[in-house]
């Protein structure tokens, strides 16, 4: 990857999920931890997306929506 395309996609990772982590930071979180704990939970709604977005979930007898809203719990 170009290095002046990897610093734009980096900058707008890090602007995505800034919100995620100043939440987190309200709650107490230091801003490391934070920051980790944004990467954790974008993670895992990207892999999860890709396997809803494959079939994997469906072929596995799994629904997506369901899966999100027991994470967020």
């Amino acid at each position: 990857m170009d290095a002046e395309i990897a610093r734009t996609f980096n900058g707008r990772i890090i602007t995505t999920l800034a919100p995620i982590a100043e939440l987190a930071m309200e709650e107490g979180a230091t801003k490391e931890d934070a920051n980790q704990r944004a990467v954790a939970l974008a993670s895992q709604v990207f892999g999860l997306l890709m396997l809803e977005n494959s079939g994997r979930l469906t072929a596995l007898g799994f629904d997506g929506r369901s899966i999100l809203d027991m994470a967020s719990n």
